[in-house]
């Protein structure tokens, strides 16, 4: 059945305002809501079927990992801290599972210890004075229904205190006890499969980091949660740690059959583990969709920044399927017409391409060598760089892209014996200068100061480095279209 959530809370600085319904496995933003995106389709309602079955049951489909990305501050937390029950919002409804977990409208608003979900913390929140073995049994025993107040983990303020040694031992469960011998071999299959069996009687503070994330997530598992939520699981590890443990948990977790979530600033981190996504930015859900679709097509200018594009430009519209870049000095033409809301382009940083091979080098060479020394003629030209770029469309048949380049006598367009050279290349970029920069693997190169240009460095060096590279290539197929919001340059 999946999770939904449509919430509105005030924060400090902006409203979180967050609208999605898994229905089942397809993470969708709820149709027909102002200021959240849409797809098109319409997601199945809380407590619909969905086609891949319900989530934690019996013979379920294996769920997908969601990751929720955005930069440091934007509600991602606070979206997982709602749905956990943590925090209230201000208005919206939750459903879990067919379970109303939130609704303000009829005044429903679950304790975290009804709502069976986990809750990964940032920090893990292990209860320091107890062992890794008590910390799991506490656990254990909080899926009994309980009629004390409850912590943020739906174990009561009388657990959080410290019970006493009998108290424990019955929620453990005793090799007599049939009615508690499932927990016992849950805490046992999860201290076996997160390699921790060796820990069980140490203290948190006995614990590396990844030892405490480990029990903590086992912690979780033996509650036997609907779904899964974890709130930048990795942030605090090293870099050699953070890969190890990713790798492993995620591995564990292959077996689960609820619904993950991963809250990250990472896009690595997302680009790996998780299936789909969504973008949060100021509290908005402005992008959602399969993982490598989202990083193909970001749609947005933020959700292509918070994806780690380095190149993003503002656009002037030179006809319905060509525009210029006054940044960085080109015109791209595509194979589609450019949508309305259509306001800047981007490419990564790896997708920009040299145009340096052996049957183009010394035509590009000298195009390169005749636009610096003359100039563009069509720099004062409508719609071109630099030019009347609220006019008219250039026309091909006068040189614009596309057109030909040559006047009626056969002269190039700067006189003289003809070169057969386009006055201004489509998607491509006349470079002036070139800045590498060196990183532990790969090799930054600023092209005229504004394009970023990345390889690994044995590329730069075999190919590139101490020779001349008269243009870079653009290429329309890893070129994507974005729409802006004000103040986006």
């Amino acid at each position: 059945m999946g999770l939904f959530v449509d919430i509105e809370k005030k924060l400090r600085s902006f409203t979180l305002q967050v609208a999605f319904d898994t229905g089942g496995g397809m993470a969708q933003p709820v149709a027909g809501k102002e200021g959240y995106p849409s797809d098109g389709h319409t997601p199945a309602g809380p407590g619909e079927p969905s086609a891949l079955g319900e989530v934690g049951k019996p013979g379920a489909t294996a769920a997908q990992t969601y990751g929720i990305l955005g930069a440091s501050g934007c509600g991602k937390s606070m979206t997982l801290k709602c749905i956990a029950g943590i925090e209230k919002p201000d208005r919206g409804r939750i459903v879990l599972d067919g379970r109303v977990l939130f609704d303000s409208e009829k005044h429903i608003n679950l304790r975290p210890q009804q709502r069976r979900v986990g809750y990964l913390f940032q920090n893990y929140a292990l209860f320091p004075h107890m062992t890794v073995l008590q910390n799991l049994e506490i656990a254990a025993g909080a899926r009994r229904e309980r009629h004390h107040s409850a912590g943020p983990m739906g174990i009561t303020n009388h657990l959080q205190k410290g019970i006493d040694k009998e108290d424990r031992h019955g929620m453990a469960g005793s090799p007599g006890g049939s009615e508690n011998r499932p927990k016992t071999d849950s805490i046992r299959e999860y201290l076996r499969l997160l390699r921790i069996e060796d820990l069980v009687g140490a203290y948190p503070r006995q614990l590396s980091g990844g030892q405490q994330q480990r029990v903590a997530l086992a912690r979780i598992l033996v509650s036997d949660p609907n779904v899964l939520l974890l709130d930048e699981p990795f942030a605090a590890l090293d870099y050699h740690l953070k890969e190890q443990l990713q790798m492993e948990i995620f591995d564990t977790l292959k077996a689960y059959r609820g619904e993950i979530f991963l809250v990250t600033h990472n896009r690595d981190e997302i680009y790996r583990l998780c299936q789909r996504m969504y973008v949060i930015d100021q509290g908005r859900l402005v992008v959602s969709g399969e993982t490598k679709s989202v990083f193909r097509e970001p749609g947005t200018v933020s959700a292509a920044k918070i994806t780690g594009c380095k190149n993003i430009a503002r656009i002037h519209r030179c006809g319905e399927r060509a525009f210029s870049i006054p940044e960085w000095g080109v015109i791209c033409e595509t194979g589609m017409p450019i949508p309305e809301d259509v306001t800047h382009a981007g490419i990564r940083a790896h997708d920009v391409e040299a145009v340096f091979t052996a049957s183009e080098s010394k035509r590009d060479a000298a195009q390169a060598d005749e636009v610096q020394r003359k100039g563009n003629p069509w720099e004062d030209q409508q719609g071109y760089p630099g030019g009347n770029l609220g006019g008219d469309p250039v026309d091909p048949a006068r040189g614009g892209p596309g057109g030909s380049q040559r006047g009626d006598s056969g002269d190039s367009p700067w006189g003289g014996p003809g070169v057969d050279l386009q006055v201004y290349p489509v998607n491509r970029i006349i470079v002036r200068d070139l800045k590498p920069q060196e990183d532990p693997f790969e090799m930054i190169v600023i092209v005229n100061g504004v394009l970023w240009w990345k390889m690994a460095k044995e590329v730069w060096y075999e190919k590139y480095a101490g020779k001349r590279i008269p243009m870079v290539r653009i290429p329309t197929e890893h070129l994507f279209l974005l729409r802006g919001e004000d103040g986006d340059g």
